[in-house]
């Protein structure tokens, strides 16, 4: 199951978003992404998710969204997708499903555009921090150490305060 809270909310340039963790038996295409308006009511930003665990903005104001697994966590296959949705509402998937993402459990943006995603999140013993680079998405794998976890434990907090840096443990998707 995720390791995030029930809610995520993100929110860049007065525009606030927010996604619910739907619960068992996770329907697949049932999690939403709402927009808060002025008035404080919310409507469907984007819909058609199965377990949303993350939401980020990028440098161009895209809404990243990272979805936990793409199936029912009852139906024990945890691969993981990561879509850029266009202030328009144009929805690009950037990694589908079966691309290396398993059980994502959170994403950053780092200042030079790179995506770093928790992987395998919910797994101490098999958790890595994976990077993504949208403008050269080639996929060269990097091994998997146990500062991964470390790093992944501080959070986005940490990366920030780091200049979104992680020293080198990274694996790229």
């Amino acid at each position: 199951m995720p390791i995030s809270p029930i809610f995520d909310i993100s929110i860049q340039k007065g525009q606030e978003l927010l996604s619910f963790k739907i619960g068992f038996p996770f329907p697949e295409g049932g999690a939403r992404v709402y927009r808060i308006g002025d008035d404080g009511v919310p409507t469907v930003f984007a819909d058609g998710f199965t377990q949303i665990s993350d939401l980020q903005f990028d440098q161009d104001g895209n809404l990243l969204v990272l979805q936990y697994a793409d199936k029912p966590a009852w139906q024990n296959d945890f691969a993981a997708s990561l879509f850029q949705i266009a202030p328009d509402g144009t929805r690009t998937t950037l990694i589908s499903a079966g691309e290396g993402l398993e059980s994502a459990t959170s994403l950053d943006v780092g200042s030079d555009g790179t995506i770093y995603i928790t992987n395998k999140g919910d797994r101490p013993s098999l958790g890595q921090v994976v990077r993504y680079n949208p403008t050269n998405p080639i996929q060269v794998p990097e091994p998997t150490t146990a500062l991964a976890l470390i790093a992944a434990a501080f959070s986005t907090t940490f990366l920030k305060k780091r200049q979104r840096k992680v020293i080198g443990v990274t694996k790229t998707v």
